[in-house]
């Protein structure tokens, strides 16, 4: 049985959503903060079976602890917490607490139960700014917000526990920033209000719901001027996270970090043009002061994984945009 935290979120339900077709059985355990019921309703209806859930605070260790006990849980994949850059530098201490106490909580539960193989979400973001290109996994640190910073500490206490007991089993995946949808259409990343993700944000322009492209900043050392960074498709993310329980399951002992990201950088501009041709909608754009905690450019060196895992991505920011454009057009279709 594989536990994934956040299970009913963007990563997470991906992530049922491959395990359950390989057929793995899966627990998901949401607290719904960011996610909604219909996505268990989607990945039943995907899976043609029940899916287990339980609705829970992966904080809450007790709780936590008695459903990995009582399900037999062999390994979690922990895709639990907060990711905007911009909340995190307005709210420090919420993302603190949700990714930082997260994590502690789960590898205490974990702990308690001898669970000790762990896929770990962070971010490439981890690497922070003025890195050279592109980052590898030893690429020292330089966390440019608080978001970053929490990923960062979260990395820390993982290796520390890994350090201190031998029996664990750990995968830390950074990502690049991730897009794209389920390809049939039936899972994406759920819109929100005000995204706080660039791909969502074209896709709400492409369908009349906002005005503007408000790009922060274009003052970068990029090519146009506009931030560059390397997307990754969320398939080919959670395929990634598959190549890895594989690998661990066949390991005594690991802890090891992989880039999974293109290798590749795109700029802001660039994937607003990539959207209006998939679209066929334009993209109108006004350039605002940059934000806090964000980096010119930051491109990802995915060798590791490729040899390690035998992983590569195989999907395009074409890609990316129609999967996410279906998916939309899936869940409220235009007039």
């Amino acid at each position: 049985m594989i536990l994934v935290t956040g299970g009913l979120g963007y990563i997470g339900s991906h992530m049922a959503a491959i395990l359950l077709a390989n057929g793995h059985d899966v627990i998901l355990v949401d607290n719904l903060c960011n996610s909604k019921m219909e996505v268990l309703e989607r990945l039943e209806y995907m899976a043609g079976r029940y899916v287990t859930f339980i609705r829970l605070d992966v904080r809450n260790t007790p709780a936590l602890q008695r459903t990995i006990e009582q399900y037999a849980v062999t390994a979690v994949v922990h895709c639990a917490g907060t990711k905007s850059i911009p909340d995190s530098v307005n709210q420090p201490l919420d993302f603190y607490n949700n990714n930082v106490t997260c994590t502690t909580s789960i590898l205490r539960a974990m702990q308690r139960t001898s669970v000790k193989t762990l896929i770990y979400c962070s971010s490439l973001a981890v690497y922070g700014a003025d890195q050279a290109e592109p980052v590898d996994e030893n690429t020292i640190f330089s966390a440019a917000s608080p978001y970053a910073k929490s990923l960062q500490m979260s990395e820390q206490i993982v290796k520390d526990i890994a350090q201190a007991d031998t029996h664990w089993r750990i995968a830390i995946m950074r990502y690049g920033n991730v897009g794209g949808a389920y390809p049939t259409g039936v899972l994406g990343e759920w819109p929100g209000s005000l995204p706080s993700n660039i791909m969502p944000y074209l896709v709400q322009l492409a369908r009349h719901e906002r005005e503007t492209l408000e790009i922060y900043g274009d003052q970068y050392p990029t090519p146009d001027g506009t931030g560059v960074r390397d997307y990754i498709h969320v398939m080919d993310v959670v395929e990634a996270n598959m190549h890895a329980l594989g690998w661990l399951f066949n390991q005594a002992q690991a802890l090891e970090a992989f880039n999974i990201s293109s290798g590749k950088g795109t700029s802001v501009r660039e994937v607003a043009k990539t959207f209006a041709e998939v679209t066929q909608q334009p993209m109108p754009e006004q350039v605002v002061e940059a934000r806090t905690g964000d980096v010119g450019s930051l491109i990802g060196n995915p060798e590791k994984a490729q040899k390690i895992l035998s992983w590569q991505a195989k999907r395009s920011v074409e890609d990316m945009a129609g999967d996410l454009w279906r998916f939309y057009q899936f869940i409220r279709p235009l007039n």
